[in-house]
């Protein structure tokens, strides 16, 4: 597809001057290599409030393999810690 005409039959079957204003924005994407729909994840995290950002770090630390084995470390220091002064 070299030409918004040569698109609009492939896609749409119709000459592109007979397609909507939608249709026609389509077919101006698809030609030009742009995407058409937009990223609703960016969208989203525009609305996040500082907690709820906050929230999700923490969450994504206190679930990693590095919060785990610090956290292992730690009990293991306690209870060997516990063991000898008892």
């Amino acid at each position: 597809m070299k030409t918004t005409a040569e698109a609009a039959e492939i896609i749409f079957h119709s000459s592109f001057e007979k397609l909507n204003k939608n249709e026609q924005k389509v077919v101006n994407y698809i030609i030009q290599h742009l995407h058409i729909s937009r990223n609703i994840n960016v969208e989203f995290d525009k609305e996040l409030t500082f907690g709820q950002r906050l929230a999700d770090r923490v969450a994504a630390f206190g679930g990693s393999w590095t919060f785990i084995i610090i956290f292992g470390s730690v009990m293991f220091g306690w209870i060997v810690l516990n063991s000898i002064l008892l």
